[in-house]
């Protein structure tokens, strides 16, 4: 038998196989600019029926209407890899709001969202803007009403967004190793005028600094009802560098941590924060406000407020509480009134 046409068969499928990956573009990601505020019933990947290829998973970007809108960039990304998606990187040129009619954006891990135009993306119509997975940068982006505005698992960075008018949350972190804020001259997000917590903190070792809570860079006077609300642990709250402290001022309680009876929120570390209507080191013209109650601690286990501990000689921002109109700091009682919880 002639061993070329034996083996035949199997050069013919190789080369089959090698043309079929060559023909179908491999993307590691949809990268792409959203020029268009559009969020309707025809904002969703655009397929040409005239064609045998799918086009609402072929990496362009390009709704019904061949607009470039986030819907359908973010559900063309999720449709690809065999259904399992892949993370979008998107600049928002557009400006003014993103209405969101046809309910939240999942975008898939790792992906990044940023605008420099000031876009502003308004929840009203759905209870949540955005859920990100794991691994996802938001930067630059606005939101507005809503329930609970963004939500984001592990490993996340959230910098230059506010949060504003949610009627519950406006940022709900509910994993672990997420960066909040950063440079507070450059990096901030502000978080204000939300119905309960302007930032929520579920999950446990993530990381808030330099961010301006129920305030803004001006000192205007915006509130929230709780400014963080932390049920996690081993969270960082502000920075060992004075200037990315966060600004925490006129929200009903600034800082509020709360546990149950069996566990309790702990091991919680604030530090170098500006709680209340601090003075210094902002200019003359900034006038913050205080909160009603700077911090909280109800049912919460060995949390510190302040430095850290004796075996660390270095030196390290305090925090300042000040002119907070009830109480700078409340240490309250675990959830049946039986004893008070530790505070380091």
């Amino acid at each position: 038998m002639n061993l070329r046409f034996h083996y035949l068969p199997f050069i013919i499928l190789a080369y089959c196989l090698l043309s079929s990956v060559a023909a179908s573009p491999i993307h590691a990601q949809v990268v792409g600019i959203i020029d268009d505020a559009s969020d309707d019933e025809f904002s969703y990947p655009f397929d040409d029926p005239g064609t045998p290829e799918d086009e609402s998973i072929d990496g362009i970007i390009e709704d019904l209407l061949h607009r470039r809108t986030i819907r359908a960039a973010i559900s063309e990304a999720s449709g690809m890899n065999n259904g399992n998606g892949v993370p979008v990187n998107l600049n928002i040129t557009a400006t003014g709001t993103i209405v969101l009619t046809q309910g939240p954006l999942y975008p898939t891990d790792g992906s990044k969202i940023w605008s420099t135009s000031g876009i502003t993306i308004d929840a009203s119509n759905t209870s949540t803007a955005i859920e990100f997975g794991a691994r996802g940068t938001l930067d630059g982006v606005n939101f507005i009403n809503g329930d609970f505005q963004v939500g984001v698992d592990s490993e996340c960075t959230v910098r230059r967004c506010t949060f504003a008018f949610s009627r519950y949350n406006g940022l709900t972190v509910a994993g672990r190793w997420n960066i909040i804020g950063g440079d507070r001259e450059t990096e901030a997000n502000s978080f204000f005028k939300m119905g309960q917590h302007g930032l929520h903190l579920v999950g446990d070792s993530n990381w808030v600094m330099g961010n301006y809570i129920g305030t803004d860079s001006f000192g205007t006077s915006l509130g929230n009802k709780f400014g963080i609300f932390i049920n996690g642990k081993g969270n960082t709250i502000g920075d060992l560098q004075e200037e990315n402290g966060n600004v925490i001022a006129s929200n009903d309680r600034g800082i509020s941590i709360a546990g149950d009876t069996t566990t309790g929120a702990k091991d919680n570390l604030i530090i170098g924060n500006y709680i209340g209507a601090v003075p210094r080191p902002f200019p003359d013209t900034i006038r913050f406000r205080g909160n009603q109650i700077g911090i909280e601690l109800i049912s919460a286990k060995n949390n510190q407020i302040g430095d850290l501990p004796p075996t660390d000689t270095s030196e390290h921002p305090e925090n300042q509480i000040y002119a907070n109109t009830l109480q700078g700091i409340l240490v309250g009682y675990d959830a049946v009134g039986t004893d008070r919880k530790s505070v380091v």
